[in-house]
Parts: C-alpha cells; structure tokens; sequence
C-alpha cells in the first residue's frame, strides 16, 4: 500500500534534482501526465482516487479473498489500476472514484488496451472496473453494466 505514496515521493524528489518531466516519465516508467499531474498542487481526482484505492478498495479485495495484490502497474506493458490474484485467475481492476458514463468509458479503453499490450499476465484473466456505491454523478446504468459482463466478461464492481 506504500507504493503509491512512494512513486509520489519518488517523482517530486527527481523534480527537484533538476529532472525534466520527460527523464521522469521514463526512470518511472509513468507517462508524462501522470509525472505532471503528481507534481500539480491542483491535482484532485488522482490524489481522491489514491485514497480510495488505500482506504476502502484493498481492504475490500483482501476481505473477498484476494491475493498478491498489485497497485498502479502502468508501465509500457501493462495497464490497470490494480492486479490480483485469485481461484487460478489474474484479476485485473480499474478504479474510478465516479460512476460517470465518461470515466467508466476511460476505464474500458484502458481495459481494451491492457488486453492489446499485455504479455506479461500469461493464463486466465478477468477484467472489472471499481466504483464507489455512493456515486454522486451516476450516468452509467445497470443494463449497461450487464451488456457488458454478458457481451465482453467485464464487472462493474461497487466497493
């Protein structure tokens, strides 16, 4: 769970070595807007999303039985908020603090894209996007939600 406030601490120490954002991006293996949006005091959502990833999501996946759980893997090949191990399957999750039609969009494309890239998770894989129950700004329904478990294996998960 430290690694996150790790790989913050980690980008703003290069920063203020003198490091452009670009040499950043890659000893971390982040993109450039993450690198940015780290070091952005008005940087929001990332920083909500982080603390929910901490405080509410792993401790709900460990409950459910969950193991080898690893956070923000995004690197050139691999994509996904979250990986997880369990019954013989490679669980991969994309978080989003909000149940909008466009982030749950952004989330599919990052899944789409997880499964081009991705030849690092060899075997049986699962795809699902985490949302909080209580989402204030609610657009995306539950006949999308089973469209696409039924049509493409993806769960929407509310932790």
């Amino acid at each position: 769970m430290q690694m996150v406030d790790d790989i913050h601490k980690h980008i703003t120490e290069l920063r203020e070595s003198g490091r452009k954002l670009a040499e950043i991006s890659k000893i971390t293996g982040k993109s450039i807007y993450y690198v940015y949006s780290r070091l952005n005091q008005k940087y929001r959502l990332g920083r909500l999303e982080s603390r929910y990833i901490l405080d509410k999501v792993i401790p709900t996946l460990k409950n459910m039985g969950f193991k080898d759980i690893e956070l923000e893997n995004q690197n050139i090949h691999f994509r996904g908020d979250i990986i997880a191990k369990k019954d013989g399957f490679t669980h991969v999750f994309e978080v989003k603090k909000d149940c909008q039609r466009s982030l749950i969009c952004f989330a599919l494309g990052e899944i789409i894209l997880s499964q081009i890239e991705n030849e690092r998770l060899k075997g049986k894989k699962k795809y699902h996007i985490i949302v909080p129950p209580d989402s204030s700004r609610k657009t995306w329904t539950k006949k999308e939600s089973l469209f696409l478990k039924k049509r493409y294996g993806i769960d929407i998960i509310t932790i």
